[in-house]
């Protein structure tokens, strides 16, 4: 978001002066009008620019409205960022509980991002349930959340960044709230080894260990002889009589087999 333009309020030298009406801004109370770091009073006796200054109210929830010029976090539990198509990121917990229930919905607006760092480092939370909404899941959005056991994922998820889950240590259970199937086509990025490890269940019931394959896994060889000497080389192509070369001599031999 782009900062408000600044206007000019010319006056007379030498006339009375008074500074514009106090501005709101939500979430904040107006602290002054500011020229770099000193704070403005009467009477203004030269040119100046001002600037209000302000100072974010803490301990509670404030509201949101869409239509700011200037952007800014609202406090409560959570911290969050009212994003452009008008839904929510989670981008804070600043909450107490252990167990962590996200909202479906903050002041009227849906949650669907949990964002970068948003959980990281809270070692006290041991359990959190995303609600259905929620389509992403931050890079290192719980890392080193090392208390976390269990997370409830719903089926709308369809990105985990990267390392969203590093260093979770305890974390055991992935609750899915749709099936095995939609789970295997949510995209999860490097580094969630400890969110591959875990077990998860699917919304009718069933209980399996998450797949842990890599798509850069080399593929596992057919080839049933793995008592090979160490001076075993691969027969090349062609060579029928495995002298090591391919000669006319194995050109012979494949028509042979061929005619007959």
């Amino acid at each position: 978001m782009g900062s408000p333009a600044l206007s000019t309020k010319p006056e007379t030298y030498g006339s009375n002066y008074a500074f514009p009406s106090d501005p709101t801004r939500t979430g904040y109370t107006f602290s002054g009008w500011y020229n770099g770091g000193d704070r403005l009073s009467l009477p203004i006796t030269n040119d100046v620019s001002a600037e209000a200054r302000w100072e974010e109210i803490t301990g509670s929830d404030t509201d949101i409205t869409s239509d700011s010029d200037v952007p800014y976090v609202i406090k409560g539990d959570f911290e969050y960022n009212l994003l452009d198509n008008g839904t929510i990121e989670i981008t804070a917990y600043r909450g107490s509980k252990e167990n962590v229930v996200i909202p479906a919905e903050i002041n009227g607006f849906a949650v669907a991002e949990i964002g970068e760092n948003a959980f990281a480092d809270r070692s006290d939370v041991k359990s959190v349930t995303l609600p259905e909404g929620v389509t992403s899941i931050g890079s290192s959005a719980f890392n080193s959340c090392t208390s976390l056991i269990t997370v409830t994922i719903p089926e709308s998820v369809t990105v985990i960044n990267m390392q969203a889950f590093r260093e979770c240590s305890s974390l055991a259970e992935i609750i899915f709230g749709g099936t095995k199937e939609q789970w295997e086509r949510i995209s999860i990025d490097n580094g969630n080894d400890k969110l591959k490890n875990a077990t998860i269940t699917f919304k009718n019931g069933d209980t399996s260990k998450i797949d842990t394959s890599s798509d850069t896994d080399t593929e596992k060889t057919t080839d049933t002889d793995t008592d090979q000497s160490p001076d075993y080389k691969p027969m090349a192509r062609g060579d029928v009589d495995s002298d090591g070369k391919v000669t006319n001599k194995d050109a012979m031999n494949i028509l042979r087999y061929t005619i007959k």
